[in-house]
């Protein structure tokens, strides 16, 4: 987030300057955007494997509820076994389950999956536009 600002303060900045592209510029916008282009890869995939984990989690609980029966029949007392899974039935699968992971403590990871398939089109825009101007900026500026 606070790459995110400085890159949106350089661009502020280059808009109302007088000499829009220095080298020093040029230099501060591609550390800046290699910096939060690493941050936001590093981001998707741990965003992908905790979403791995919650999956098996959830096949360990499905798992677990099929084998019940089985264990049933063993004629073992299975309160505790009951209790336990109910805890992660209730927890991990739907319709009542919200998911194990949170996002620095604060969003469900569940929820952050959705809300980044449904509004990934205006994020992606407001973090490339930014790319693009700078990149056909310079490409005017020297190869024209």
């Amino acid at each position: 987030m606070v790459g995110a600002t400085c890159l949106l303060h350089f661009f502020i900045a280059s808009v109302f300057a007088k000499d829009r592209l220095t080298p020093r510029r040029i230099k501060i916008w591609v550390s800046l955007l290699c910096v939060i282009a690493t941050w936001t890869c590093l981001a998707v995939v741990l965003l992908f494997r905790a979403l791995a984990v919650e999956e098996a989690v959830k096949m360990v609980v499905e798992e677990l509820s099929d084998h019940s029966v089985d264990l049933i029949e063993s004629g073992w007392s299975l309160q505790l076994y009951q209790v336990v899974l109910l805890h992660w039935r209730s927890k991990c699968l739907p319709p009542s389950g919200q998911g194990l992971l949170l996002v620095m403590g604060l969003l469900r990871l569940q929820d952050l999956a959705y809300y980044l398939q449904y509004y990934s089109v205006p994020l992606l825009t407001a973090i490339l536009a930014p790319i693009v101007k700078i990149i056909t900026s310079l490409r005017t500026v020297y190869f024209y």
